[in-house]
């Protein structure tokens, strides 16, 4: 199931207005967990960008609370079909032109930045968290 992106911040600019920067966040959920709070705490506090997620498999609480506060949260439904997978987030990153293209963790990341190429976007983000280094 793929959900459009919310159009709300997205629209065309004017002859001589410049495009704003845009950066797309890409992640498996936003289920409650360190990695989500950041990602939220960075699409949130963003002051000169804007920024939107793209959740590969749910939403989840914490991107529900982002999208009732007017941030663009999506999900695509991830499923074991790498292609509709490909194709639905080259979907997204289309409608939405950003920048960068900030990839959470190795999924994300496998998808994210094969999708990036495809569409044109050279500057792909790469984030791993949540790694463990024993002293």
């Amino acid at each position: 199931m793929v959900r459009p992106m919310d159009r709300r911040l997205i629209s065309r600019p004017m002859d001589n207005e410049k495009l704003p920067f845009r950066v797309l966040h890409v992640v498996r959920s936003l289920e409650i967990g360190g990695l989500e709070r950041l990602v939220c705490d960075l699409v949130s506090e963003s002051r000169n960008c804007q920024s939107a997620v793209v959740c590969l498999t749910q939403i989840g609480t914490l991107g529900e609370s982002l999208n009732s506060r007017g941030f663009p949260v999506t999900e695509i439904g991830f499923e074991n079909r790498k292609w509709r997978t490909i194709r639905a987030l080259c979907g997204q990153i289309k409608a939405f032109r950003p920048n960068i293209v900030h990839c959470h963790n190795m999924l994300a990341h496998f998808y994210g930045s094969i999708c990036a190429r495809l569409c044109g976007i050279s500057t792909v983000v790469f984030s791993k968290h949540g790694t463990y280094f024993p002293a």
